[in-house]
């Protein structure tokens, strides 16, 4: 069945928020780190560490997923994301300015998580349109993120953007929780450990040596990420049809 409309718009909603939620802080970092204490160094790893525990967590809560279920990971998430934003509008020292870039950082790794809910609730006709979502969404929270940052710093203070984003990430929760379903049932849960990653390479050589080529269905999940592929690899092989409503 096509993928319901209110749950492809709680996933572009979700990384909507991640997205603005990096970009609010952008216009007001360098003046947080100046007044803070940090130099050239201390600002860079402020930028870097987000990054750096973006690309952790991708992998990392994308394979959990996978074992648990895609809606926990995206609502516990959303938890620790207004979390980060809110030690971030909170700090008076360097020290918690940056934990609260690490724990907004390994949060908005759950993109993967999200692309696996979108690769789980569609088919793969309508898979494309599905990821152009989170596409649409990574772009427009780029847009919005920096411009809400800088009229909420100049009005409301220093402390308005981490808020803000605090606040959207909570709204974010609330409507994830009342609309999303859980989107990847227990028989086709897979029991790898966190850190496997063995089924990537298994799609191409498996054991026995002869090269095996994947279904279109697995070809379209794996271009997008650890998270859908593995999705698509134990979908295909319970012969599963995307979540109904």
């Amino acid at each position: 069945m096509p993928a319901s409309r209110s749950r492809l718009s709680a996933i572009f909603f979700t990384v909507l928020v991640d997205l603005i939620g990096f970009g609010i802080i952008i216009p007001i970092l360098p003046y947080y780190a100046q007044r803070l204490g940090a130099g050239g160094f201390g600002l860079g790893a402020l930028m870097g560490v987000y990054s750096l525990m973006q690309f952790i967590a991708t992998a990392l809560l994308g394979r959990t997923s996978d074992r648990v279920g895609r809606r926990p990971i995206l609502l516990a998430t959303m938890v620790c994301n207004a979390l980060g934003y809110l030690l971030f509008a909170a700090a008076h020292s360097y020290t918690v300015l940056f934990v609260a870039r690490v724990v907004s950082g390994f949060a908005g790794g759950n993109i993967s998580a999200a692309q696996a809910y979108i690769a789980d609730i569609t088919t793969p006709a309508e898979r494309s349109r599905g990821m152009g979502v989170i596409g649409a969404a990574f772009g427009l929270g780029f847009i919005i993120g920096p411009a809400i940052g800088g009229l909420s710093a100049h009005y409301l203070g220093p402390a308005a953007p981490g808020l803000v984003a605090a606040a959207l990430s909570l709204v974010n929760f609330v409507s994830a929780y009342a609309i999303l379903p859980e989107s990847l049932r227990m028989e086709h849960r897979t029991t790898r450990g966190t850190w496997d990653f063995s089924h990537i390479t298994a799609l191409s050589w498996p054991p026995g040596g002869s090269r095996r080529s994947p279904s279109p269905a697995t070809r379209s999940r794996c271009r997008f990420g650890p998270a859908s592929c593995s999705a698509g690899t134990s979908s295909s092989s319970a012969g599963s049809s995307p979540s109904s409503d």
